[in-house]
């Protein structure tokens, strides 16, 4: 027993040096041993109180404090008891926000051990951080019940926040997907092989089984229109029972529909032909950094080719391996098997010498010479080529394709011109390329017509691509059905239409309307389908996404970097860019694998841990970087980071700097042309208060949206309301500047991202005067004073072509505001603009209107980067 006892002290001492070098679950795993050992010493529970506090435990902190305080005896330590009584203050505060500390009020012993403890001190002690601790135990105590009634619903609240607000372009959306047909259960692209084999998962996991697709389209794409909008119609719609569709996203399905079948008859084929511009390629591709893309891609085609070589010989069984490379049939298996295995290496290589001759055309093959014949069809007539059952119905069509591409006689091309004609004339508009957004935004959109910038063959390209590396059956393999692009397409959706079939009434289809990482979050906590939230790359990713994965080692979420590839000069200064984190501390910090991140044309894989860790100038389109700079996806990072492991206290007391105006860092504003280079990740200057007053306008209505789903206490400085009943959406009507104008983005470093000043009007300070020295204003370094200017990064509404801004605020702080006679402007973040004429608060209403977000699909939606 003294051996025991001596080795206590001995425990003690360790934990002590763990817990100086913040590893403090080893330490806590020492103190629980030495007072085990003890027994009847209060300094070891003490300690592991101290430690389990540390990294979160707050239930385990207040039972160590309880048997602490038991061992302390009549004479204590003021000191000790001090600082438990004050430990223990904190860690119920926090601890009553995760419902980790509820069962110490569902019994009377344990409120009695909680006043015993706070009475220890209270007649006598001036401590103020005592006090101070127990005032907000008091406080957390008093809106328990209201937490717990409104937790989830005030969390869903804040999932409806809008993050940040994108002047509208005509680039921010696309009417044909870019990306490549992928098959998720095969790969994430050809040359990223990532099989999930089905065979080897129970029964379980694939009842379970399940794919979100985001970026694939919008509620235009309906057969047979008026069938489809009189099913969905009314209070029970006719549904298939494999399709399900959210009730939130059905107005506006049936607003589309309404829309396609309304169709203006003025829109011809004809207008949207003189709206298609066949991009410059042959310049596009002299680009340098399209040049390097190129090589990449090259490397990547061999790659898809290896991969694609090896699929097919691994799953070659010896039957099929000595009819395939010219043995005898007779060959016996067990032959068979050791020749697989002997020139294996050798037979893989010959067939990607085989694929790489198909690809490039080499052999001169019929469909090869159809493809090229098609694209001097397509450039001449602005349309892919008929299959000749087609060609045959309409006059003149198969005698000018038989004679297209042969010597420039007038014949020839009186024929092509005579095709080009009856296109535009006698064809109809594709209908999912026009929506309600077209004609609300004339300056993209000149007559209504969408704007048609793309070089049609590089999808048909890789859809040919992704059927010869499946092996798809062709639909047509004679010579004289020369319609490449129609038999490549048609090879794809007869095996899509076979797949369905074979899957049958097991298949089930969710239409979700919205950002796909933010509708992952609000399926998981089962609340309302609501609009579109912020592009952040890899940490939006990681807030939002990775939580919905299943706990299981194949689950994992995609994306790729196609909008600003060319910009990053690696793979952590993408992951840095968007994180602040090199790719090998996502895991640590996020809470997340890194199962790939190639940012260069490549793949960005995420997935989930399977066990929590606790942790103490102008430029061209793909370089560009859009940076939402948003409060939001910074309260969204803190909510995630508890998720993860981080102790609410350290997240608490972090948030509570910024709303009182005491943070001090030493981390200087990055002030260069984004993206943010890594260098920069480790440059400091001396450590100073800078100021947060201008950003309380937004954290209140977003706390106060919130508040009750917040996994850890918050104490809102005075005047500023916890209650989401106060904040409202304002509205005015604004006028825009040139800094505004869609067609100066390309002289302008990045894409438009904007934020709201308002500001009390004097003669020191102007609005620009303002937005150019936002930098030096939080330095401390510039007028205006405290109080006097408020920055709104997230804005409900932004559509400055159709003069509209709205925004969320406290209604008190809007009507003060008035009083005071405050005014609105919006800048850009990229070059400090302003893009909104000055706007009075005497001109500001409450908006009781539905968003038009609501109505037309948001042009201000961006893909992940």
């Amino acid at each position: 027993m003294a051996a025991n006892a001596r080795s206590a002290p001995d425990l003690k001492e360790k934990g002590n040096l763990f817990f100086k070098d913040g590893r403090m679950n080893e330490a806590a795993e020492l103190y629980a041993k030495a007072e085990k050992l003890s027994g009847n010493e209060h300094v070891y529970p003490s300690n592991l109180s101290a430690a389990l506090y540390e990294v979160g435990d707050y239930a385990g902190c207040r039972d160590a404090i309880f048997r602490a305080c038991k061992l302390l005896g009549p004479e204590c330590d003021y000191k000790v008891s001090l600082r438990l009584s004050t430990r223990l203050a904190k860690a119920l505060t926090y601890g009553i926000r995760q419902a980790s500390v509820f069962a110490a009020f569902e019994n009377v012993s344990g409120k009695q051990e909680i006043e015993k403890i706070r009475a220890m001190l209270q007649n006598g002690t001036h401590d103020a951080e005592n006090l101070h601790a127990w005032e907000d135990w008091d406080k957390a105590l008093g809106e328990r019940q209201r937490v717990k009634m409104e937790r989830r619903t005030h969390w869903l609240g804040f999932l409806t926040c809008i993050s940040f607000g994108l002047i509208p372009t005509a680039s921010s959306t696309k009417l044909i997907g870019q990306d490549p047909p992928l098959s998720i259960i095969d790969f994430w692209a050809p040359a990223y092989p990532d099989r999930l084999d089905l065979k080897s998962l129970p029964k379980k996991s694939l009842s379970q089984l399940s794919f979100l697709f985001g970026g694939v389209g919008d509620g235009r794409m309906r057969m047979v229109i008026k069938t489809i909008r009189q099913n969905i119609s009314g209070d029970h719609p006719r549904l298939p029972p494999y399709i399900h569709i959210d009730a939130d996203t059905m107005p506006v399905i049936l607003d589309a529909l309404d829309y396609l079948d309304n169709f203006s008859p003025d829109y011809t084929a004809k207008g949207v032909l003189a709206h298609h511009v066949l991009p410059d390629i042959e310049g596009f591709q002299q680009n340098p950094i399209v040049s390097k893309a190129k090589k990449i891609q090259e490397k990547e085609t061999e790659e898809m080719r290896l991969a694609r070589a090896t699929r097919f010989f691994d799953a070659l069984a010896p039957e099929q391996f000595a009819e395939e490379f010219g043995f005898s049939t007779d060959m016996p298996v067990s032959l068979a098997r050791e020749a697989m295995e002997l020139y294996r290496e050798a037979l893989i290589e010959g067939l990607v010498a085989e694929y790489e001759e198909e690809m490039e055309g080499n052999d001169e093959t019929w469909a090869q010479e159809n493809r090229e014949k098609e694209r001097v069809w397509y450039m001449q007539t602005k349309s892919f080529v008929l299959p000749p059952i087609l060609r045959r119905r309409h006059p003149g069509y198969e005698e000018a394709f038989q004679n297209s591409g042969s010597d420039e006689t007038q014949q020839p091309i009186k024929q092509m011109q005579k095709v080009a004609s009856d296109v535009e004339t006698n064809w109809k508009p594709n209908l999912t390329f026009f929506d309600r957004a077209c004609e609300a935004h004339p300056a993209f959109n000149p007559g209504g017509y969408p704007n048609v910038r793309l070089d049609s063959f590089t999808q048909i390209k890789l859809f040919n691509e992704f059927v010869e590396y499946m092996r798809l059956e062709p639909t047509c393999t004679g010579q004289e059905d020369n319609a490449d692009a129609y038999n490549t397409m048609s090879s794809f959706f007869a095996a899509v239409a076979d797949a369905l079939k074979g899957i049958g009434h097991r298949l089930k289809l969710e239409f979700i309307l919205g950002e796909h990482t933010q509708e992952m979050a609000k399926i998981r906590y089962a609340g309302p389908m609501s609009r579109a939230d912020y592009t952040h790359g890899p940490l939006n990713v990681a807030v939002l996404s990775v939580p919905s994965l299943q706990d299981h080692p194949d689950a994992s979420v995609a994306s790729n970097c196609l909008l600003n590839t060319g910009i990053w000069e690696s793979d952590d200064h993408y992951c840095h860019a968007y994180t602040l984190l090199p790719v090998q501390d996502v895991p640590r910090f996020l809470g997340c694998r890194v199962m790939k991140m190639k940012a260069f044309f490549g793949i960005i894989i995420l997935g989930r841990h399977t066990h929590r860790e606790r942790y103490p100038t102008s430029r061209l389109g793909i370089m560009n970087v859009r940076n939402p700079n948003s409060l939001v996806a910074f309260i969204h990072l803190l909510f995630h980071l508890h998720s993860v492991g981080f102790p609410a206290h350290w997240l608490s007391e972090f948030v509570q700097s910024i709303l009182s105006g005491h943070m001090a860092t030493d981390i200087a504003p990055f002030s260069g042309i984004l993206p943010i280079p890594l260098s920069d990740m480790h440059a400091r200057v001396a450590r100073r208060q800078v100021r947060t007053d201008p950003w309380l306008a937004e954290l209140e209505s977003i706390i106060a949206t919130a508040y009750e789903g917040l996994p850890f206490p918050v104490s809102l400085p005075a005047g500023l309301t916890s209650s989401s009943a106060d904040i409202g959406v304002f509205e005015a009507r604004v006028e825009g500047t040139p800094a505004a104008s869609p067609w100066g983005i390309d002289g302008i470093p990045l894409p438009p991202n904007m934020s709201l000043l308002f500001y009390r009007p004097s003669n020191m300070y102007a609005p620009h005067t303002i937005i150019q020295n936002l930098r030096q204003i939080l330095e401390i370094k510039a007028h205006p004073p405290n109080g006097a200017i408020q920055i709104l990064t997230s804005q409900e509404f932004v559509d400055i072509p159709n003069n509209v801004i709205r925004w969320r605020m406290s209604r008190r702080r809007v009507q003060r505001m008035k009083i005071e006679g405050w005014v609105l402007s919006a800048y850009r973040v990229d070059v400090y603009d302003p893009v909104i004429f000055p706007v009075s608060a005497g001109e500001w209403k409450e908006s009781h209107t539905k968003d038009v977000e609501d109505i037309i699909p948001d042009i201000e939606q961006l893909g992940l980067d």
